[in-house]
């Protein structure tokens, strides 16, 4: 066998040729920006009490993915949205990015996301940047405004949280309920200094936050986070995910297990 018939055997002999794992290029492009439009167009299905079905760190427990989205499609008329907060991969890879993404596809409501700390790795920002678009904007639906933004401050190539983004997305919000959405927590301390926690924390207080929201841990969890209610959505590893009740007279939780 000439070597040129080698090279050709080596690279297609086994199947499919496949580039490099580190390849970012994908033409799945800024899915929020459209999930955006498809919520805003579900408002008249709703009246102003509402579920919002929140899922994190799914990276690769597929399994248990699946059953947590057969869960929410089955009660589609109840969940107006679905938030992901992030860590759909393990190290950021494209291919990890497209197979989460297949999954999320077969959610019947919309979902929007956010970035994790894992999908930062490799080219991770990069392809979230192409397939989802922002990782922090806002939404308003009904009587609340639900802000989501990227606090990965180890992983990330700028300076994150933005709090004065977070400021002004709060004192001009008219909504009865503001709810903040980030992966990591927001009160840990071996990321965040005690000055910019202390600083959220009063943004959180003087703008009446009902929620504050993250993955992250795994583990779900209920706490506070100055005079919010903080609560941790946990994995998809724990076959959970957060539900928000949410109605003019406040905002409830519950910890699904599918």
């Amino acid at each position: 066998m000439s070597k040129y018939l080698f090279i050709i055997f080596i690279l297609f002999g086994c199947g499919k040729f496949n580039y490099s794992p580190y390849i970012s290029n994908t033409a799945n492009t800024n899915h929020n920006y459209h999930a955006l439009k498809r919520i805003a167009a579900r408002d008249g299905l709703f009246t102003s009490n509402f579920k919002v079905a929140v899922i994190s760190d799914t990276h690769d427990y597929y399994s248990e993915l699946h059953k947590t989205i057969k869960h929410i499609n089955a009660r589609k008329d109840e969940y107006a949205f679905v938030i992901i907060t992030g860590d759909m991969t393990n190290i950021g890879l494209l291919s990890e990015f497209e197979t989460s993404k297949k999954f999320y596809d077969y959610l019947e409501v919309p979902y929007i996301v956010t970035i994790g700390n894992h999908d930062l790795l490799t080219n991770g920002g990069e392809i979230f940047d192409q397939m989802f678009g922002e990782d922090t904007y806002s939404l308003d639906f009904k009587q609340s405004r639900f802000i989501l933004y990227n606090n990965n401050n180890w992983e990330s190539s700028y300076l994150v949280p933005d709090l004065d983004w977070i400021e002004n997305e709060l004192t001009s919000s008219t909504k009865t309920h503001n709810l903040l959405f980030s992966h990591v927590s927001a009160d840990e301390e071996a990321r965040f200094k005690p000055e910019n926690i202390t600083s959220l924390k009063n943004l959180v207080d003087a703008n009446s936050v009902k929620y504050i929201v993250n993955g992250h841990d795994h583990n779900p969890t209920k706490g506070v986070f100055g005079s919010a209610t903080r609560v941790e959505v946990g994995s998809s590893s724990k076959k959970v995910f957060l539900e928000l009740i949410i109605t003019n007279g406040g905002v409830n939780h519950a910890f699904i297990y599918p």
